[in-house]
């Protein structure tokens, strides 16, 4: 089992069955650990390369869990600057290029293919662009 905090959510991943949750209510059906539900077509997802993170949905989960298709998401900004206190609406868009990840065993988490320190987390959306760089 793994857990980590990012953002300020909670989240615990298990390493077995490659199932994600936030909810303290709920059990895995592979491996009767508790606090974990599977990704679902149309949960949130948020890919990060490097300090950036760009908003994505689920559009398709495989069999094992292992391998997701995600959708790049529309995101406004609704409040605050890209300083300080940003807050985004974010929308799914269909006609957005589709991107295969695969989970990663080595790394807990899902990963880009190709792409050097991508990660892909699910269970929310987040939109941020490091101003720095």
């Amino acid at each position: 089992m793994y857990s980590r905090v990012k953002l300020g959510v909670l989240e615990i991943a298990c390493t077995d069955c490659v199932e994600v949750s936030h909810g303290a209510d709920e059990v895995c059906d592979a491996c009767n650990c508790q606090h974990f539900r599977k990704v679902r077509v149309g949960d949130g997802a948020t890919m990060s390369v490097g300090s950036d993170m760009y908003p994505y949905t689920v559009v398709e989960v495989n069999k094992s869990g292992k391998t997701l298709t995600i959708q790049q998401d529309d995101f406004t900004l609704i409040s605050g600057d890209i300083y300080s206190g940003a807050e985004y609406s974010y929308s799914q868009n269909k006609d957005a290029q589709t991107e295969v990840v695969r989970w990663s065993d080595k790394r807990n988490c899902f990963k880009g293919a190709g792409r050097h320190g991508t990660r892909v987390y699910v269970e929310y959306r987040n939109y941020y662009y490091d101003p720095c760089f």
